[in-house]
């Protein structure tokens, strides 16, 4: 038996000689005992062993793209790949349905039915959607919608992300010889100016997975265990193809200054392995860190970065476009002087404080309808109860009778109210703002932003 197995693993690597130029061999005697999760990392421009793979739906789907679904195929395991194949089943029975259902019925002019009978959709491309690579399960998703567009108040910021990610991708022959793309980029400013959206903006722009850490995911009571979940987040990173977002959130949590008082073992051990991975050269890896504390952070780990990128506060320009985009979408009354004068009072907000500022004024209308709809059903409930009564006490002839019917006494919960709208509801005004002004306040000091100014001009950041 085992003379058989060596013979037929050399005439399969003779075979594959001219093919392949590496090669790894493996025997089992229970090959459906393998751990389907046991993820071997397959290099884009190794695409053979993914044809391989996808040639198996050739012979029941054969208007697949062969090609094109092997190179998505890359970063997946038999566990995926299995789940992409139950979905493409149940696509393809819907299909078969559907078919059936139409001959039945002899509905040749439905454009419904013949639309669906035409151009068979790929259903594996389909399935990508539903199950994606194995190794960005334990990611954070990146929302489609979360562009750089939507993204107030960071255009110096979004203007260093660019040259660092897509520009490479765009211009490759701006980028040779010393001249290099930023691998490791640390974001640093006030809480609430947009860090962690322009990083999820950032990998829906470049076409990249985002795997977001923070220092919950890293740290354990276990010893030897935080080291291994940051190991393990570089290696995802890693196998995550064509490219990946490796963010660490609020990094000051990891990375504060060596050496402090009260720092435990297990602290040392977690910042030494990450400078250890900070310093490797992952070309398909893009490392962003966060923090709003720059000045807390260990002199080693600043080192390890390419570039510091300031996410400032908001311009008075960049709150009223903030402003005025939201708006449209309630009816108010806010004219452009009133929006300027809005403006003027939100000196050091960040995008965060504008966004709950405008959903305290919007909501304050809603408070008021709600208040008077109440106001309005109480008082015709007193009213009904009062007309019961009296036509309890009403004497016709012989008898007493009731002069009040069942449904006047039940109360409305729908009442007409001066407003714009189907359910009345009054107008966004201007003094809705001056009432949330008196609530809402900027989160961030003048002190502190002095103190971002002063260590931005020490480090020579952006």
């Amino acid at each position: 038996m085992e003379a058989k197995k060596v013979e037929e693993t050399r005439a399969l690597a003779c075979h594959a000689r001219d093919l392949l130029r590496y090669q790894l061999v493996a025997a089992a005697h229970r090959p459906l005992c393998i751990d389907e999760q046991r993820e071997l990392r397959i290099a884009l421009q190794q695409l053979l062993p993914c044809l391989s793979i996808i040639r198996s739906y050739e012979q029941e789907y054969t208007y697949l793209s062969t090609y094109e679904l092997a190179i998505s195929a890359v970063g997946q395991v038999l566990g995926s790949l299995a789940a992409a194949e139950t979905t493409v089943n149940a696509e393809d029975r819907q299909l078969v349905k559907a078919k059936h259902d139409a001959e039945h019925h002899r509905k040749e002019d439905n454009p419904k039915a013949s639309a669906t009978l035409s151009t068979p959709a790929a259903p594996l491309e389909a399935a990508a959607a539903f199950v994606p690579a194995s190794c960005a399960r334990q990611a954070a998703a990146t929302a489609s919608s979360v562009t750089w567009k939507n993204t107030y108040g960071c255009d110096d910021a979004i203007l260093a992300l660019r040259q660092a990610t897509t520009l490479p991708l765009q211009h490759p022959s701006l980028f040779t010889g010393p001249r290099q793309p930023w691998r490791r980029l640390l974001l640093y400013g006030p809480p609430g100016t947009g860090k962690t959206r322009l990083a999820a903006a950032t990998a829906a722009e470049y076409g990249a997975m985002l795997l977001s850490v923070s220092a919950a995911d890293l740290l354990s009571k276990w010893v030897g265990e935080s080291e291994k979940q940051v190991r393990q987040a570089f290696m995802q990173a890693a196998a995550s193809a064509p490219r990946c977002v490796l963010f660490f959130d609020e990094v000051d949590a990891l990375c504060s200054a060596r050496g402090g008082h009260g720092e435990s073992e297990l602290a040392r051990r977690l910042k030494t392995e990450l400078l250890l991975h900070l310093q490797m050269d992952l070309p398909a890896v893009t490392v962003l860190a966060a923090t709003n504390l720059p000045w807390e952070l260990d002199a080693a780990f600043l080192r390890r970065f390419d570039r510091f990128i300031h996410v400032s506060l908001p311009s008075d320009a960049v709150k009223r476009r903030l402003l005025g985009s939201e708006l449209r979408g309630v009816a108010h009354t806010i004219t452009d002087d009133a929006l300027d004068r809005i403006v003027a009072q939100t000196d050091r907000f960040s995008v965060v404080d504008v966004r709950r500022l405008l959903s305290h004024a919007v909501m304050a209308p809603v408070t008021e309808w709600l208040r008077l709809t109440q106001a309005t059903v109480d008082d015709r409930s007193s009213d009904s109860r009062e007309s019961a009564e009296a036509g309890n006490t009403e004497v016709l002839g012989a008898g007493v009778r009731s002069v009040t019917s069942g449904t006047e006494s039940t109360p409305h919960m729908h009442c007409r109210l001066p407003g714009n709208h189907a359910n009345d509801v009054p107008f966004v005004e201007y003094r809705h703002f001056e009432s949330a002004l008196q609530v809402i306040t900027a989160t961030t000091s003048a002190e502190e932003i002095a103190r971002y100014a002063t260590w931005r001009c020490r480090s020579a950041g952006v």
